[in-house]
């Protein structure tokens, strides 16, 4: 036995034993830290590409609610259009945007970049989206609801036609031709059919025997009064933008901004004037009594309407006041200063050549034309998707200026059609007359059939604003004063006051 060499070996390791466990332990430390840096990047680019895919998607989101004009590469640049997105300055935005040849659709490339460890190491996310170029219906299409039936009127025949809310052949603004719409309130056919939500696509074509009550659509628009011509210059607007067709570019989208002097009624708001309008429904006359409708002979003569008292419908809602004067409305109730709060306010109707509803305060009409769109069982409307009220001043304003311009009637004749307490009642007006000619479109805004009547004569308004303003409305016809010539009224009872009500989308 060598006990020699036996011994060399029990000194310690060798420098070739000692160099490879160092190699070895470099390794390891190297492989570690290595997996340390992957698990890092990884983490960081997990991290930073989910921030990156929040990006992308937020940009996508934005541009769809983008026009298709405003869809350039300035409008998405960060510091434009995307500005309220904050992308951080680690990231870098690259945005192509690529037409078809008919320039009728926009691809959009959208891609974010981002850096993870080193310059070289770079990461990006995509999305495309693509923008189809807008149907641009100006002026803006008619909001039909539940309980909304179209019609057109034929001048051949005269009488109404129930037409179908999926076409645009019952309105036409450009021929002054403005949209009108009945509610289910005692609508027939010639047939002798009852009109319903229900059956009312089945009765397009149909004519109208008895009308329901009727609500015009004034689309949202700009102006700018020209007082020396007398008349209005109207850009209706696309949308619930302030954009408008401007014809002498190419058909291009503009801010309104830009065209010097225009303004945006403010009654193209909601109730709370927070959200922009397409439009509103205007009732096409003023308030009416039910079962007080005058009918036309064959030979053109009035026949005077039969009360029928088991056929009206009343709301829940007393008279608030009175007037001692005048004590007994068309409906014989009895609004002494003893017997008014006993009495319900009848559901008013919207329909030519009726009683105007009167003797009754700023206050009640305002509490029953809230009422109308809450109505179902009666006007067939839905308040979840429709509201109501009392027309303001700037609805009213948006209807005058309207009609005074090209699209409409700037020289509206004078209702005069007084009846001066008829059957000792005090019955003052009568809708839908020009001067004393039933159904004359003299009296219309647009000068037939599809306009806004008795803005000019028939029953002074009451009108309520936001502000607890109130004023009386529809005097003498002048674009200055917004036909209006009477106005901070007390909102009593009176013989000659009477309300109109307004429509408008949730």
């Amino acid at each position: 036995m060598n006990v020699k060499k036996t011994l060399s070996n029990q000194k310690g390791f060798s420098i070739a034993e000692i160099a490879v466990a160092i190699l070895l332990l470099i390794i390891f430390v190297s492989l570690i830290v290595t997996i340390f840096n992957n698990v890092y990047l990884s983490f960081v680019n997990s991290k930073r590409n989910s921030i990156a895919t929040l990006y992308v998607t937020q940009i996508s989101e934005k541009i769809e609610t983008m026009l298709y004009e405003e869809v350039t590469n300035q409008n998405l640049e960060k510091t434009a259009y995307l500005h309220d997105l904050n992308i951080s300055e680690a990231y870098q935005l690259n945005i192509q945007i690529t037409p078809n040849t008919e320039n009728t659709m926009k691809t959009i490339d959208i891609e974010i970049s981002y850096i993870v460890g080193n310059a070289n190491n770079i990461k990006k996310v995509n999305m495309q989206k693509v923008k189809t170029r807008e149907n641009e219906e100006i002026p803006n299409k008619p909001e039909v609801y539940s309980g909304m039936v179209p019609v057109k009127y034929d001048t051949s025949l005269n009488t109404w036609i129930i037409a179908s809310a999926e076409k645009n052949n019952w309105y036409n603004y450009y021929n002054n031709q403005w949209a009108n719409v009945m509610l289910l309130d005692g609508l027939t056919t010639e047939e002798g059919i009852q009109v319903t939500e229900d059956n009312k696509e089945e009765l397009v074509g149909s004519k109208v025997a008895t009308s329901g009550s009727m609500f015009v659509w004034i689309p949202r628009y700009a102006y700018k009064l020209d007082v020396e011509q007398n008349i209005t210059n109207i850009e209706f607007l696309y949308g619930a933008s302030n954009k408008y067709l401007d014809t002498t570019e190419n058909q291009a989208l503009k801010d309104i901004s830009e065209n010097e002097g225009y303004i945006i009624p403010s009654a193209f708001k909601n109730e709370t004037g927070e959200l922009p309008l397409n439009g509103f429904w205007v009732s096409k006359y003023p308030a009416g009594y039910q079962e007080s409708t005058i009918t036309i002979d064959e030979f053109g003569q009035e026949e005077l309407p039969i009360l029928n008292q088991s056929r009206i419908i009343y709301s829940n809602l007393n008279y608030s006041s009175c007037n001692v004067e005048y004590t007994t409305n068309a409906l014989g109730q009895n609004l002494s200063s003893i017997q008014y709060s006993s009495q319900k306010i009848s559901y008013p109707v919207f329909k030519p050549l009726t009683y105007a509803y009167n003797l009754i305060s700023v206050s009640d009409a305002k509490a029953i034309s809230d009422k109308i769109s809450k109505t179902i069982e009666f006007y067939g409307l839905n308040s979840s998707n429709v509201n109501s009220h009392l027309t303001s001043n700037n609805d009213w304003d948006a209807v005058i200026f309207l009609a005074s311009s090209k699209y409409g009637n700037y020289q509206i004749n004078h209702n005069s059609k007084n009846l001066n307490n008829l059957d000792n009642k005090n019955i003052y007006s009568v809708t839908g007359y020009s001067n004393s000619t039933a159904n004359g479109v003299k009296s219309s805004s647009t000068n037939n059939m599809s306009g806004v009547f008795d803005l000019n004569g028939c029953i002074w308004e009451h009108t309520f604003d936001t502000d607890n303003k109130y004023y009386v409305r529809g005097g003498d016809f002048t674009i200055e004063k917004g036909v209006s010539s009477m106005e901070n009224s007390d909102g009593g009872p009176n013989i000659n006051k009477g309300f109109r009500v307004v429509l408008t989308g949730k």
